[in-house]
């Protein structure tokens, strides 16, 4: 049997986000951010320019933004790789 989520003490410092963030947002919003950065992606060809349109536009810290939803994709990876890793690590495998 796996250990629950809340009992894998995750560190803050390599997530820099809290677990909780994450178990409680709804289901499929992962799904749903990487939707709507694939719709922009057909207009904006590169990250870089990505990162420089939203700048521009004075929207990065904005809820919905391009830059800010590829963050909170990256933060869910890296909470995704360091569960994978705390459970290779532990005895429950």
């Amino acid at each position: 049997m796996l250990p629950r989520l809340a009992s894998l003490r995750m560190p803050r410092h390599r997530l820099q986000v809290r677990r909780d963030d994450y178990v409680a947002k709804k289901p499929g919003w992962i799904e749903d951010t990487l939707m709507i950065l694939q719709k922009h992606s057909s207009s904006i060809s590169t990250l870089s320019a990505l990162l420089d349109h939203d700048i521009e536009g004075n929207c990065v810290r904005k809820a919905g933004s391009n830059s800010r939803n590829l963050l909170r994709v990256k933060r869910g990876l890296d909470m995704v790789r360091v569960l994978f890793e705390h459970m290779l690590a532990s005895e429950y495998v």
